[in-house]
C-alpha cells in the first residue's frame, strides 16, 4: 500500500473506534475485534492490493473464531501456487480460524499432496473437528512427512486410547520434535479413563 492508501486504511478502520497509529497496529486485534473483518474482507479485495498487502491482511485475520474471513481465504489458498511460500501463511490462517462448516473443503486440501507443507496448520487445526471422518483422514495422513507431525498433534484431541498403537512407533522417528509430539500424545490418551 502507498502511504496515501494505508492512511486511507486506518482511517476507515479507526472510524470504529480505534485508534491505530501505524499498519502494523491492525495485527494485534483479536476475537473481540470482529467487526473489523468486513473492512479488512474490503480492502483485500482491491484491485491496488498487492501479493504483500493481500498476506498483510491474511496475517492480521488469523485470529480464532474470524468465520467470516473463511470463504475468502480458501479462495485466495487454491489461487496461490503450490510452491508459493505466501500458501502457508493463508493455510495457518484457515487452520488458526478452524471454521466448522468447511471441514469438507480441508479434507480435499490436506489429502491433496500437490499442497506440500502448505496443509501443515490446517491439519494441525483439524482436531478441532471430532468426526469420524477427520479422524480417519488424519490416520491416513500418518505416512506423509510433510504433516505427520502435525497429525500427531491433531489425533492429541480425539479421546480414543486405540490411537495409541498407530502412535508407537513415532517414538523412534528420526525427527526430535515429532517423537516428542507422539511422546507426548501418547500420555495424553494413556490417561484416558483413569
Amino acid at each position: 500500500m502507498t502511504e496515501e492508501e494505508q492512511k486511507e486504511f486506518l482511517n476507515e478502520l479507526n472510524s470504529f473506534g480505534y485508534e491505530f497509529k501505524k499498519v502494523l497496529d491492525v495485527m494485534t486485534i483479536g476475537i473481540k475485534d470482529k467487526i473489523l473483518v468486513p473492512v479488512l474482507l474490503k480492502w483485500f479485495e482491491k484491485p491496488i492490493m498487492k501479493l504483500n498487502d493481500k498476506i498483510f491482511i491474511v496475517r492480521c485475520l488469523t485470529v480464532k473464531g474470524f468465520n467470516k474471513a473463511t470463504e475468502m481465504l480458501l479462495k485466495f489458498y487454491k489461487e496461490l501456487d503450490y510452491e508459493e511460500i505466501d500458501k502457508w501463511t493463508v493455510g495457518n490462517a484457515i487452520g488458526v480460524i478452524s471454521d466448522r462448516r468447511y471441514v469438507n473443503e480441508y479434507i480435499k486440501i490436506i489429502t491433496n499432496k500437490k499442497n506440500g507443507i502448505s496443509r501443515q496448520m490446517i491439519v494441525h487445526g483439524m482436531g478441532a473437528f471430532k468426526e469420524e471422518k477427520v479422524k480417519k483422514t488424519l490416520i491416513t495422513l500418518l505416512n506423509d512427512e510433510e504433516v505427520n507431525g502435525h497429525v500427531i498433534y491433531a489425533l492429541s484431541k480425539f479421546k480414543d486410547k486405540n490411537l495409541i498403537q498407530i502412535l508407537i512407533p513415532f517414538l523412534e522417528h528420526k525427527v526430535i520434535w515429532k517423537r516428542e509430539e507422539a511422546k507426548k500424545t501418547i500420555k495424553k490418551l494413556e490417561k484416558l479413563d483413569k
